[in-house]
């Protein structure tokens, strides 16, 4: 109901737009091959704190264990 409303309004999406979730993968595991610090990742996989946010959001929620399984 609270999406119906914002339409309404004329509220829409808000935030920037989702970073793809294979760049970040790739990213991640760029980090994980080479152990560079995160925020000397290069910058064509997207910002460092996206990619760090969704590692730590995924392997809290389970989405991470079938990528490493």
């Amino acid at each position: 109901m609270a999406g119906d409303r914002a339409v309404a309004y004329g509220l829409g999406a808000r935030g920037r737009p989702r970073v793809d979730d294979r760049r970040v993968i790739n990213r991640m595991l760029f980090k994980a091959k080479t152990g560079v610090a995160w925020r000397d990742l290069p910058e064509r996989y997207g910002p460092w704190k996206t990619v760090y946010n969704r590692l730590w959001r995924w392997s809290r929620n389970g989405t991470l264990t079938p990528l490493v399984a």
